[in-house]
């Protein structure tokens, strides 16, 4: 019994130190959704809310180097990204001859 203790104490002592709780408030429906999406992936909701926030963080960074780099070149982010999509699919066409 004293080693689950000790166990309980750890995780306690570790949350504290190196978690930090994020409240999140949504309408029922909006969470039914979540869950569901989430179970439809095999992962927890709380797994799922991770992975967006890293894959929107992730998003927001690339979409910020195009912006920088649009903008340098004068062009909209629209035309930034035709340009590049033409150019690599000039380069896989050049590579595969």
């Amino acid at each position: 019994m004293a080693e689950k203790k000790s166990k309980a104490q750890y995780d306690i002592e570790y949350a504290k130190t190196n978690l930090k709780r994020i409240p999140l408030n949504v309408q029922k429906d909006k969470y039914n959704d979540i869950k569901a999406h989430a179970d439809n992936m095999d992962e927890s909701v709380n797994g799922f809310i991770k992975r967006a926030i890293d894959e929107t963080i992730n998003k927001d960074v690339h979409l910020s180097f195009i912006k920088q780099h649009s903008d340098s070149m004068g062009e909209t982010r629209l035309e930034f990204m035709k340009r590049a999509v033409m150019t690599t699919i000039e380069r896989d066409k050049q590579a595969k001859q």
